[in-house]
């Protein structure tokens, strides 16, 4: 190195060290780090020759020492910050689940008053009509007693017994659909033969069978099924019921079954008047219920069809009906051969 002051040897070692050219030589490194540097002239200047100083290494042993520093310092911060990451996720697991939550109720409430507002709907307005029904007859009866004769007095009578019969329906349809809409509503599914049942059901209809002249024949075998028993005969008795009410007198009824898949598929087809593509679309819905009278004019409820979709589906079936006008109807729905997983 050419050197005059100290001052100038630290600029000369600084500018190589950077392989820049010497500010106080104008000497450039040949050799990199690991050489010797080229002895150039400074102005008359004593001429010395020194091996290259082992800048290098030490430059790497800083450089692996700051990232060494820097991975500590990310571990320490991480340390730091992963408790409030983690409480943080936890927070917002949380709120997704109470969110959750609070859309299910939400919608559990809207159901509740869509029931309630039905079910109050139901009383004033059918329970009403078989009400009047029943209190002007009787007071006619009270009041003019003694103008009736024998014929109108049974008349009368026929229709006050019409009308208990219809409140009485109403009411036990009405209370077996609101129960169903409660919650923890009674369901009891266990491995039930459905022959038995269905003609335990049958038997509760044929008074009006044959007062109709209409034939019902059972066409299920001895297949089971995982149901609730007393769901299963409701649910026959207001399908067969229904068929009885719109087939004309000499008419047919027909119950049978097949299997499909996991589940068994029951059938009640009829031979009566059928319904409209527009009518199909309406009778499982209870806010839209129209109840149109019988081939002998009898009246129902609206709320038989409803209460088989509820309880069909609480068994995890399904309902559905195929119909053709002056043809008549078939209602199929399923239920679960055995218990499920």
């Amino acid at each position: 190195l050419h050197v005059r002051s100290r001052r100038q040897r630290q600029m000369c070692i600084r500018d190589r060290v950077m392989k820049k050219d010497c500010v106080a030589c104008h000497n450039r490194p040949e050799f990199g780090y690991e050489g010797l540097w080229k002895v150039g002239q400074f102005r008359g200047a004593r001429q010395v020759s020194l091996p290259v100083p082992m800048l290098a290494p030490i430059i790497d042993q800083a450089t692996t020492m700051a990232m060494i520093l820097a991975v500590i310092a990310s571990l320490i911060g991480g340390l730091l910050v992963w408790p409030v990451v983690t409480r943080l996720h936890r927070t917002l697991h949380r709120t997704e689940q109470l969110a959750g939550a609070l859309e299910v109720s939400n919608a559990e409430l809207k159901e509740s008053n869509r029931v309630k507002t039905t079910f109050f709907s139901i009383i004033a307005h059918d329970l009403r009509s078989p009400f009047n029904s029943l209190l002007g007859m009787t007071q006619i009866m009270v009041e003019d007693k003694s103008k009736l004769d024998k014929d109108t007095l049974v008349s009368y009578a026929k229709d006050v017994n019409t009308a208990g019969q219809r409140f009485y329906a109403l009411l036990q349809n009405l209370l077996e659909w609101s129960a169903l809409q409660m919650t923890g509503a009674t369901f009891d599914p266990k491995q039930i033969i459905l022959k038995d049942l269905i003609k335990d059901s049958l038997a509760v209809l044929a008074p009006i069978a044959r007062d109709k002249n209409i034939e019902v024949t059972n066409q299920i075998v001895d297949v089971s099924a995982y149901a609730d028993p007393n769901m299963v005969m409701m649910i026959i008795r207001n399908l067969v019921g229904n068929a009885l009410k719109f087939t004309e007198s000499r008419g047919s009824i027909n119950l049978s079954c097949q299997r499909s898949g996991d589940f068994i598929q029951l059938t009640v087809a009829d031979t009566g008047v059928g319904m409209s593509a527009d009518d199909v679309t309406k009778i499982f819905d209870v806010d839209q219920r129209a109840t149109k009278p019988g081939t002998a004019g009898e009246q129902g409820t609206g709320l038989g069809l409803p209460l088989c979709k509820d309880m069909v589906e609480k068994h995890g079936g399904k309902i559905w009906p195929e119909s053709e006008p002056g043809v008549g109807s078939k209602f199929h729905f399923t239920l679960p051969l055995q218990e499920g997983p």
